[in-house]
């Protein structure tokens, strides 16, 4: 029975010891920069930046360089806008009140996200109206192969289909981003013969 308790006694001390011994307290840095960022959504290059930069003791003091030589910005949660686009180096640099300094560097990339888009809608929308003028050989309506190799009918080819329908050249298709399209037909239409009675 003393054995027991001699080896239990040890144990127990062993255990102790080896509790002190494992328990040493890990080195904190002084201060850690660190941030986010989202693209907003209606605008691709309005960026909306926020800080995660941590000290020991107190919040650091930050600095933003957005990389695109504007001033600098000690805001928590910036709200930045370029003005072209591009890549960046955006860098955020926490400093803390020992003067230990961490810095965070991130490369940004600035692209419309609809690139084909733009070219139906330009920056906000785009207006639209039928080719007029046809001395190029393309036309307003044309009728042919899926592959384009020949026109087989086009408004204004060998007719007098322009002079005909000229309300159909006044009308707009208004395309603006976010999906919407408005037609103008600007009062008026074309309707063939007989789809209306008295056909006048």
């Amino acid at each position: 029975m003393k054995q027991f308790f001699r080896i239990q006694w040890a144990m127990l001390l062993l255990l102790a010891i080896s509790q002190l011994t494992a328990c040493k307290k890990d080195k904190e840095d002084d201060v850690i920069a660190s941030f986010t960022y989202k693209v907003d959504e209606a605008d691709f290059r309005k960026v909306a930046f926020k800080s995660y930069a941590n000290a020991i003791k107190e919040a650091p003091e930050i600095m933003w360089d957005f990389g695109d030589n504007t001033t600098l910005s000690g805001e928590t949660e910036p709200v930045h806008t370029y003005q072209a686009e591009g890549v960046y180096t955006v860098t955020l640099t926490a400093t803390a009140s020992n003067g230990a300094k961490d810095v965070f560097t991130v490369q940004l990339v600035i692209a419309d996200p609809d690139v084909e888009l733009a070219k139906l809608v330009g920056a906000t929308e785009k207006t639209w109206k039928l080719l007029r003028d046809v001395s190029t050989g393309r036309y307003p309506l044309e009728v042919g192969p899926a592959n384009f190799s020949s026109i087989w009918w086009a408004m204004g080819r060998q007719n007098d289909e322009l002079a005909n329908r000229p309300c159909m050249l006044n009308d707009e298709w208004i395309f603006r981003r976010g999906g919407v399209m408005e037609f103008d037909s600007k009062g008026d239409y074309w309707a063939e013969g007989g789809v209306f009675f008295p056909s006048n």
